[in-house]
């Protein structure tokens, strides 16, 4: 299995996120351990990139693999029924 994992490097698998981690809510950034600011502070809107198995499945905040529009509005489409369905 260390043929596949524990080392960031060509042919092994890797999940990595990027973050942005200079909003105003991860600050002060040079008198905190960046583990601290990672735990306390940052957000899932921190993640501007993600990687998975070595496949960029967002980047610069777009999804790459899904097709956003068309799950937000079969999102809509289904609580739409729902709220009829209850009325």
């Amino acid at each position: 299995m260390e043929d596949k994992l524990g080392s960031i490097e060509e042919g092994k698998l890797a999940d990595i996120v990027i973050l942005d981690l200079n909003s105003i809510h991860c600050l002060p950034k040079d008198e905190v351990n960046i583990i601290s600011r990672l735990v306390y502070s940052a957000r899932a809107t921190d993640v501007e990139t993600t990687i998975i198995n070595g496949k960029i499945v967002m980047d610069k905040r777009k999804l790459s693999t899904l097709n956003e529009e068309n799950i937000k509005m079969s999102a809509n489409n289904i609580i739409k029924k729902q709220v009829e369905k209850a009325i």
